[in-house]
């Protein structure tokens, strides 16, 4: 298969875009199947044309380039090792707005003052317990995965320190997720 076809069979143009819808995809899926609308788990709902789309949702348009390479020798596109960061921070954006991302991936925050939520738990595959911390500033969600139980009440003032990890939407809500924190009563 050439790069023409596999780029039409997979929902791009002539010019390698595509355009990603985002928003209250579920409840309008059978009218995206109408319009021809592709879905795939890297780029969810995508077309190869700009379409009229409903209120609750957005159309992004991404090029082939910023997250494919063609392999001529494969006849296969390869994914740039980026572009699942690159897909995620695009594709997951909240339409509340409610929360903005903090700082960048790979940066170490220093006592940033935020406000105790709650903490979930789960069994992990190795068999420990794996903690779930969620903190909250005036505009930012921090989540925070360990095997450190903490108790504290919720409402309860704190310094955080730690390493940003990821940045995610998660049930509409944008949250940062940190690894190797320090937690200081204010």
């Amino acid at each position: 298969m050439d790069k023409s076809q596999w780029l039409e069979e997979n929902g791009f143009d002539n010019d390698e875009n595509t355009y990603c819808i985002i928003g209250n995809t579920f409840n309008n899926k059978e009218y995206f199947k109408e319009q021809g609308c592709k879905y795939s788990p890297l780029l969810k709902w995508h077309t190869d044309k700009n379409i009229d789309i409903p209120d609750d949702c957005i159309i992004i348009k991404i090029n082939f380039n910023d997250i494919y390479e063609w392999n001529n020798t494969l006849e296969k596109p390869l994914l740039f090792e980026n572009a699942k960061d690159l897909l995620s921070r695009l594709l997951n954006v909240s339409s509340k707005k409610e929360y903005e991302f903090l700082g960048y991936i790979g940066q170490r925050i220093y006592n940033v003052s935020a406000r105790y939520e709650h903490s979930n738990s789960f069994i992990s595959r190795f068999g420990q317990f794996t903690y779930i911390h969620t903190f909250k500033t005036e505009k930012n969600k921090i989540i925070w995965f360990t095997t450190k139980k903490i108790e504290l009440n919720i409402d309860t003032q704190v310094l955080i320190t730690g390493t940003i990890v990821r940045h995610q939407n998660y049930k509409g809500d944008n949250t940062t997720v940190i690894n190797r924190c320090i937690i200081k009563l204010k």
